[in-house]
């Protein structure tokens, strides 16, 4: 009897070890001496994808990128972090890491608590970061420029998405919009995509809004969006700066300087306990008429 009861003691101590337990891997990827049969887990067996890495990393794992220019697109949609354990894709201290995308999309981030920092993502088709059913993701100190529709698009296509964070990035020289979130695309259901949060951002020189968070197509539009300490400047078409549907959206300490378009500030409109405040908007030019270039706010309650 004291024979099982030592054996089930130790049982009971044993770490429990499963799917998601973070590993803490650290692996590293270099276009210029990399190889996709390597082990990626030392410099010297380094992969050559951030796509192959992308495929394998894990909850903990941190993924080293060395600098170089990477003529891939990358579909994040293999696994999750966890909370206090997500996954960084990283590029190396003090290097410049560029993804040139031949795809419709530069980053394609399906997947949840998920860390990019420091990228260089410019040429796709569409989008350079396209982030749909994904939740708890951080993407940080990148830039995405010279793509065929938006910098960044955060949409309800293919599932909710909430609580991510886009920050201290460059969002610039794109087709139409520098940052789009939206509910979902003509002929799908509205998918709510709520409470995520842009914030110090440099977004400038896009071909239509800086920012646009509306239904557009179908809704409800993306609500409790946090927009704060941008700055916005030089982008075009619509509202060159700002273009905002939704419920309790907060604005604040953004400078919307120089913009164009029909309305060259910021336009709110069909929300309700949205809050804006200590925003710099001056030197903007709209030509719509009573629609000015300033501030533009209508069918709003308790805003």
């Amino acid at each position: 009897m004291r024979l099982v009861m030592a054996i089930l003691a130790f049982i009971v101590l044993l770490p429990i070890v499963g799917s998601d337990a973070p590993s803490h891997i650290t692996y590293y990827v270099d276009v210029a001496t990399g190889d996709d049969a390597h082990g990626g887990t030392a410099p010297e067996v380094a992969w050559r994808t951030i796509q192959r890495a992308a495929n394998t990393a894990r909850a903990g794992d941190t993924v080293l990128i060395r600098e170089g220019t990477y003529h891939e697109g990358v579909s994040f949609d293999q696994h999750s972090g966890i909370e206090g354990a997500p996954i960084v894709f990283r590029a190396h201290p003090e290097e410049t890491v560029i993804v040139e995308s031949p795809e419709w999309y530069g980053l394609n981030v399906q997947v949840d608590w998920l860390v990019i920092d420091g990228l260089h993502v410019r040429g796709s088709t569409s989008h350079g970061l396209f982030l749909s059913g994904a939740h708890h993701n951080v993407i940080q100190n990148c830039a995405f420029s010279d793509h065929g529709w938006a910098g960044v698009m955060i949409g309800g296509d293919r599932g909710r998405a909430s609580h991510n964070i886009i920050q201290h990035c460059a969002i610039h020289d794109n087709a139409h919009e520098g940052i789009y979130l939206r509910s979902g695309y003509i002929d799908q259901p509205g998918i709510p995509v709520t409470d995520n949060v842009l914030q110090y951002n440099v977004i400038y020189d896009n071909g239509d809004e800086g920012i646009q968070n509306t239904a557009t197509y179908v809704l409800p539009a993306p609500g409790g969006t946090v927009i704060r300490g941008n700055h916005v400047y030089g982008n075009g078409a619509w509202a060159g700066s700002a273009c905002l549907e939704g419920d309790d959206l907060l604005v604040e300490d953004n400078i919307i300087r120089d913009n164009g378009g029909e309305v060259g500030g910021i336009w709110y409109a069909n929300g309700a306990g949205g809050v804006l405040r200590n925003n710099v908007i001056l030197g903007n030019h709209g030509d719509a008429g009573d629609h000015a270039a300033g501030l533009h706010l209508r069918n709003l309650v308790h805003t």
